[in-house]
């Protein structure tokens, strides 16, 4: 081998390499250039996806205005509870709880008591008579058996 056929020769791999770096991209199918957590989907797919979230969200929100029906409903048909407390010496705000929530005046007994206790009201609880109903809120109930100013 003399000087021009090695010259020839490592041109011929330096060109080789330039073309094989040159059509690299073009036959590639790697994926590295796609963040991380996200998925490369074809168009056909993306728009097949948008259709069913469409449809879905249309379903949700007829589902939705039918529970929101039935709710206003089933308050409207609720029963008024009225019930005729009476409030002694030495009464805590758990014995008071305990005779709402047999009345059916409020559902959590513990939840009640701890509301009079977290908004100072047991100490203000006042002897005497009350007529309460279910329809009344915590705050509503406090107050009157309290004789708090609303």
């Amino acid at each position: 081998m003399n000087k021009q056929t090695t010259r020839a020769f490592a041109f011929g791999l330096l060109i080789a390499a330039l073309l094989i770096l040159a059509c690299q991209p073009l036959f590639s199918t790697n994926t590295s250039h796609v963040k991380k957590g996200y998925l490369v989907i074809k168009k056909s797919e993306y728009d097949q996806l948008q259709k069913q979230n469409q449809q879905l969200a249309a379903k949700n929100k007829q589902l939705l205005s039918q529970t929101s029906k039935k709710a206003s409903e089933t308050k409207k048909h609720k029963e008024i509870v009225r019930y005729h407390l009476s409030v002694t010496k030495g009464m805590t705000t758990m014995d008071i709880s305990k005779r709402l929530k047999t009345g059916e005046i409020i559902k959590d007994e513990k939840q009640f008591s701890q509301y009079l206790i977290a908004h100072d009201y047991q100490k203000q609880l006042q002897i005497g008579e009350y007529d309460l109903t279910n329809q009344m809120s915590f705050e509503q109930i406090a107050k009157m058996i309290t004789k708090t100013a609303s």
